[in-house]
């Protein structure tokens, strides 16, 4: 029989067969280990926000500016005071002017008061200005107070601002001299865009730029400068002004407008692999309104009466309807009020996990 091997020995003669000697350069030298390759840095997601003009847009932007960047600033909130005097003045102006032209129908209904046609006549003729005298926020609040001025404000067919009556309830706070407006005070108010605002915030470790555009007719012609490099294109749709009509134009049909723009936009060559995200905002004063306007009357197709569900699901197949690569195209709805701030961080993480997964695929 062979000689026996003692496990020491073997276990010795087991570690010196597997012993690897370093590499060594030519010079007798130990070659260093190769350097860690640098991770690639993510590349920044560009979100294009597109829609018409008063549909949004800008307190979608604004609200993901406060809950991505922070607070606005103090100084900044003052810097507001003068759009909420211009706000006030054009809230009452509409009212009046709606009163007026319905008391020639309904006389009992809409006629203001006598001993208040003069002042609001004189309103109609008041310019824009930076503070209101404190003797005219006397008359607006006469006026807003005045039972035809009520019945015009609760007529659905009028287009009053939709921070109307925020406004005008609270206008003692909201003009005061020494008043500072609030963070909920700007996301209420109504300013126009104009030419192209962009915000920049980090969420889950991704860069995003988000680029807001003014949705007036003569500002459109500036959107193809932003129209490069877009990652995810927001469309936003103000669902609730079926029945009304655009400022430029006292002919064409808000939602009409609405649905001409988005299939030029999403069929346009430029987009064709963008992904969207479609956002039915003011979708509660939507639910609201088909109980009083029924929507079949601008849509005859239309038969779900004033069912929320229906409704915005037909809505929802009328503009997935209006894109030529809806069979292909990457697209996410999504329905609420820019004016909830959860709502809109819960409907931009879905767009960020939205983006995340057209990512791995």
């Amino acid at each position: 029989m062979g000689a026996k091997v003692s496990s020491s020995r073997m276990s010795r003669r087991f570690s010196r067969s597997i012993t690897i000697a370093p590499p060594v350069t030519t010079n007798g030298e130990p070659t260093p280990n190769p350097p860690e390759s640098p991770r690639q840095p993510k590349k920044d997601i560009k979100l294009l926000l597109l829609g018409p003009s008063q549909c949004g847009k800008s307190t979608i932007a604004k609200q993901l500016k406060i809950l991505y960047q922070g607070p606005i600033a103090h100084e900044d909130l003052l810097s507001y005071r003068s759009t909420i005097h211009t706000n006030i003045v054009l809230a009452i102006q509409t009212l009046i002017r709606a009163a007026q032209e319905f008391a020639n129908d309904l006389p009992s209904k809409y006629t203001i008061s006598p001993n208040l046609e003069q002042e609001a006549n004189e309103l109609l003729q008041q310019g824009i200005v930076r503070e209101i005298p404190e003797v005219i926020i006397d008359s607006i609040k006469k006026i807003w107070a005045d039972p035809a001025i009520q019945a015009a404000y609760e007529n659905p067919n009028v287009p009053v601002l939709d921070c109307t009556k925020y406004i005008l309830d609270d206008i003692d706070r909201l003009t005061g001299v020494a008043s500072v407006p609030t963070q909920e005070d700007v996301l209420r108010l109504r300013l126009r865009t104009t030419g192209i605002t962009e915000t920049e915030f980090t969420l889950k470790e991704r860069n995003f730029h988000l680029i807001d555009v003014g949705g007036t007719r003569c500002e459109r012609k500036k959107w193809i400068h932003v129209f490069d490099n877009v990652s995810v294109l927001i469309f936003v749709v103000a669902v609730s002004e079926y029945n009304l009509t655009i400022y430029e134009d006292s002919t064409t049909n808000r939602l009409t407008e609405t649905e001409d723009l988005y299939s030029e936009i999403c069929n346009n060559e430029m987009f064709q692999n963008v992904p969207i995200v479609i956002f039915f905002n003011k979708a509660d004063l939507f639910f609201e309104k088909i109980k009083k306007v029924p929507l079949s009357d601008f849509y005859p197709d239309y038969v779900g009466g004033d069912d929320p569900s229906f409704a915005i699901e037909y809505m929802k197949s009328r503009f997935r309807d209006l894109d030529h690569r809806k069979f292909s195209r990457a697209i996410c709805m999504h329905y609420g009020n820019a004016l909830d701030s959860e709502g809109i961080r819960s409907v931009f993480n879905a767009t960020v996990d939205f983006t995340r997964r057209l990512k791995k695929n």
